[in-house]
């Protein structure tokens, strides 16, 4: 079995891979890189008044864009010792040592979700539900636009995991049986 030295998770959008991703980086000690955080701070300097959701400003992103910043996270993830929180893992699929686990639950569980989420205030289920669809719709287009796949085909990953069907603790178990979780010593 390959002794992995990194996580990177994807997923569709609530569907737990950020909550994931920060217990991950607890328990391992490895530092959290998300290309999700990325994108929002970039957005909230170019828009602090949050006159164009976050949402928009995706879907605005040249696909240059796009490309670069996978790339920027590509060359992170390689250096080992991380906790990826991506979305394309397609473009990540070459790097040695890395555990790609793709992150799932259903729409009404992920709706559920991301209505008790700060940045969907005010906003009622339904529009919650098309505001998912619509980013999923968008970030498959994205996907093969940049790399010619589909980032939700289980066969870029080693592990898929339904958080709908899962506790976060059997979740970290489950992975934790492909990535022991490291000892440190504390003199």
């Amino acid at each position: 079995m390959p002794q992995y030295k990194s996580i990177i998770l994807s997923g569709l959008a609530g569907s737990g891979k950020s909550t994931l991703a920060r217990e991950l980086t607890k328990r391992y000690r490895w530092p959290l890189v998300s290309i999700g955080d990325t994108w929002r701070a970039l957005w909230a300097e170019k828009y602090p008044d949050k006159s164009v959701s976050f949402e928009k400003y995706i879907e605005s992103l040249t696909r240059e864009e796009d490309r670069i910043m996978n790339e920027r996270m590509r060359a992170t993830y390689e250096k080992g010792n991380v906790i990826g929180d991506a979305r394309y893992a397609v473009c990540y699929k070459g790097i040695s040592n890395t555990l790609l686990v793709f992150v799932t639950a259903s729409l009404d569980v992920r709706m559920a979700r991301a209505v008790g989420d700060p940045k969907y205030v005010g906003k009622s289920e339904t529009e919650v539900r098309q505001i998912l669809l619509d980013r999923e719709q968008h970030e498959v287009a994205v996907c093969r636009d940049l790399f010619g796949d589909d980032y939700r085909d289980s066969s870029h990953y080693h592990l898929t995991v339904n958080s709908g069907l899962l506790t976060l603790d059997q979740e970290l178990s489950v992975i934790a049986t492909l990535v022991p979780i490291p000892v440190y010593i504390i003199n």
